[in-house]
C-alpha cells in the first residue's frame, strides 16, 4: 500500500467537487492506539504500515467514481453503492453515502444520502461510525463523531447506534458481530446490546417465513464465517461463557451447532479445559463431526478425516499401553500420505476435540502430551 496512491485517491474525489471521509475499521483501529492530536501524515503512514483495509465515503455516485478513477489510471469495479479501485496493488473501497431503506433482517434496499450524518445512522456500532475528513494541504484532519464512538473506544464499550433491537432487526448478522467486536475491543458485553440479543433470540425457533425474525434467515455460510472469526480471537472464551451462561441464542445452539444449550455449556467447559486454540476444532467440538459442517477447506477436510477415521480407529478398544504408539502412527502416517503436513499441535487439538465430541474422559491426557515432547 502506497501513501501517494491514498492521497491521490482523495484528491481525485475533491477535484471533482466531491467530499471524502475515511471511515470504519481503518479509523477505529488507528484511534485505538493513537491520541487524537496526531497529524494526517501519521494516519496515512499507519494505514500503509499495517496494510489496513481503507474505506472512503463520498457523496459522489458510483458511476462518477468509476469514471474519474478509470481516467486516472485506476482499475475500478462497481457494485450498487461501492467502488473497489486498485492501482499498483493498493486497493481502496470508495462507497457512496447511503441510507438503508426497508431492511428485512438479511437484505436492504438503499438510497443515496447527501450527508455523513445520514450515512452514520445506518451503521451498526458507535466505534464504526467515526469519520476522518482529511486535508492534505494542511496535513490535518477533522473528526466527525456523531455517536461518541471515540469515547466508547477508549472506554472499551461496543454499543449499537440508537436502539439495539432495531439495529439487529435490520441485519441479524449484527448480533454475531456484536459478540465478535466485544471480544476484540472489550472485556464485557454492553448491557443494552446483550439484552437485545437475549430478547430477540426467543424468536429464532419460529423464523421459518421470509419476513419473520431470526438469524436463521441468514445463510449458514455467513453465520459460520462470523463464528469462526470470533473463535479465532484470543478472547473467545468470553463468547462461549456468555452463550453457556445465558442459554443465549437457543435456536442457534440447536439449529446450527446441533446441540441443546445445556450441552453447549458442558462442551464449553471441556473446550476451555483443553485450552483449544484452533477455531475449526473449537467449532467442531460444539457442532460434532457430522452436523452442519459446510464449505470445508482442504485443510479442514484433512483434519476432519483424522477425527472420523484415524482417531476413531486409534481409540477403538485402545488401552493406555498402546495408545501412544497408535497416535504416533497416526501422526507419521498422515504426514507421509498428505502434503499438508499435520503438526503435533494440530494432532493434540484433534485428540482433545475427539474427546469433547465423544464425551470421553481425558484419562490419557498425559500420554497425548508426550507426543508434543517426542
Amino acid at each position: 500500500m502506497q501513501v501517494n496512491i491514498i492521497r491521490g485517491a482523495v484528491e481525485i474525489i475533491l477535484q471533482n467537487a466531491g467530499e471524502a471521509y475515511f471511515v470504519g475499521g481503518c479509523v477505529r483501529d488507528y484511534f485505538l492506539t493513537r491520541p487524537q492530536d496526531k497529524n494526517l501524515e501519521d494516519f496515512v503512514n499507519y494505514l500503509c504500515k499495517n496494510n489496513k483495509d481503507v474505506d472512503i465515503a463520498t457523496n459522489l455516485h458510483p458511476e462518477v467514481i468509476n469514471k474519474i478513477f478509470t481516467e486516472n489510471g485506476f482499475f475500478a469495479k462497481t457494485t450498487i453503492v461501492t467502488n473497489v479501485v486498485v492501482k499498483s496493488k493498493t486497493k481502496l473501497e470508495i462507497t457512496t453515502l447511503r441510507m438503508d431503506i426497508n431492511p428485512n433482517g438479511r437484505w436492504t434496499q438503499t438510497q443515496f444520502a447527501t450527508t455523513i450524518e445520514e450515512d452514520a445512522q445506518r451503521r451498526d456500532f458507535t466505534i464504526n461510525a467515526i469519520y476522518l475528513q482529511p486535508n492534505f494541504a494542511t496535513n490535518t484532519y477533522i473528526i466527525h463523531d456523531f455517536y461518541n464512538g471515540l469515547a466508547d473506544l477508549q472506554n472499551k464499550q461496543v454499543k449499537f447506534i440508537g436502539d439495539a433491537t432495531q439495529r439487529i432487526r435490520e441485519d441479524y448478522l449484527r448480533m454475531l458481530r456484536f459478540f465478535r467486536f466485544s471480544c476484540r475491543f472489550s472485556t464485557t458485553f454492553n448491557e443494552n446490546g446483550l439484552n437485545a440479543c437475549i430478547n430477540l433470540s426467543q424468536s429464532y425457533k419460529n423464523a421459518c417465513m421470509p419476513n419473520q425474525d431470526g438469524i436463521i434467515l441468514l445463510a449458514k455460510e455467513r453465520v459460520r464465517d462470523e463464528i469462526f472469526k470470533i473463535l479465532s480471537h484470543h478472547n473467545y472464551p468470553m463468547f462461549l461463557h456468555c452463550f453457556a451462561k445465558a442459554a443465549l441464542c437457543e435456536s442457534l445452539c440447536e439449529t446450527f451447532f446441533g446441540i441443546a444449550p445445556s450441552q453447549f455449556a458442558a462442551k464449553t467447559e471441556q473446550i476451555l479445559h483443553y485450552n483449544l486454540q484452533n477455531p475449526f476444532f473449537i467449532f467442531l467440538s460444539l457442532a460434532g463431526t457430522q452436523q452442519n459442517i459446510i464449505l470445508l477447506t482442504k485443510r479442514e477436510q484433512a483434519l476432519l478425516s483424522i477425527i472420523n477415521t484415524e482417531l476413531k480407529l486409534a481409540f477403538t478398544n485402545a488401552v493406555e499401553g498402546n495408545l501412544l504408539i497408535r497416535l504416533s502412527a497416526v501422526y507419521a502416517g498422515h504426514n507421509q500420505a498428505n502434503s499438508q503436513n499435520l503438526t503435533k499441535a494440530e494432532l493434540l487439538e484433534a485428540v482433545f476435540c475427539y474427546f469433547v465430541v465423544n464425551n470421553i474422559q481425558p484419562f490419557t491426557k498425559h500420554l497425548i502430551l508426550d507426543i508434543i515432547n517426542t
